[in-house]
């Protein structure tokens, strides 16, 4: 499943609903408005749904071998894949959480991304080469020539369960996040987690590769341009 899809429907829900001015309203100290959201906030999700169902289609057509499906037959434009890398690295744990703990710890917070450049110029001329030059199709298989089956069936083991795990937090905690600025009950997570998992699943399987790079574009700049629209409209309410 699509990670960034479930971050930016937050930031999506955020910036249609009325979340943006309760924020505002409670930072002023002045009542809050009922959360909620009306007709036209429920016409923007789904839109933004429908959109990448359709995305996930368009791109499917041209899906004629396992290969394009899989890995876009090793053809696709570098700079998309480069944000669909940066764009997986986002979740809705980061999304929502990262305000927060800058917001208690300050720039302390931020410390950690120091080290980023030093691991991208590892991977990228350390660790890529030697993976280009294997031509394998994934991790997994590296491990296969290199240690033999069992070890590779035993990453991928491991994987899967993480991810699982990880996964079913990531679908509950955009679910109970969409649920509080819908103003529904928790008795709707269950609801809201099925028809947003389902929604990524069919663009998913739908379009292969192609469809998830495309798609990660999208809710790229969805999700930025909704965190700057939240800001915006925080600073306006606030004068």
């Amino acid at each position: 499943m699509n990670r960034i899809y479930l971050a930016s429907l937050v930031a999506v829900t955020l910036a249609a609903g009325g979340g943006t001015s309760l924020g505002a309203e409670a930072i002023a100290g002045t009542a809050a408005p009922k959360i909620g959201l009306i007709w036209i906030d429920w016409v923007i999700i789904a839109a933004y749904g429908i959109g990448t169902v359709v995305l996930g289609w368009w791109y499917s057509r041209g899906d004629r071998t396992t290969s394009e499906y899989f890995v876009g037959s090793g053809r696709m434009n570098p700079i998309l894949i480069g944000v669909s890398l940066f764009a997986t690295l986002l979740s809705t744990i980061s999304y929502m959480s990262m305000p927060g703990e800058a917001l208690g710890k300050g720039p302390a917070f931020l410390a950690n991304y120091l080290a980023y450049p030093l691991i991208f110029l590892i991977v990228s001329l350390v660790l890529l080469p030697v993976y280009m030059k294997q031509r394998v199709q994934s991790a997994y298989e590296l491990l296969e020539l290199r240690l033999g089956l069992s070890v590779r069936l035993l990453g991928a083991s491991l994987f899967l369960v993480l991810r699982l795990v990880w996964m079913a937090l990531m679908i509950y905690l955009t679910s109970k996040a969409i649920s509080i600025l819908m103003g529904v009950g928790e008795d709707w997570i269950p609801w809201i987690a099925l028809v947003s998992g389902t929604v990524t699943i069919i663009y998913t399987s739908m379009g292969g590769l192609r469809a998830v790079v495309i798609t990660d574009l999208m809710q790229t700049i969805l999700l930025y341009g909704g965190a700057l629209l939240v800001i915006g409209t925080v600073s306006w309410k606030m004068g």
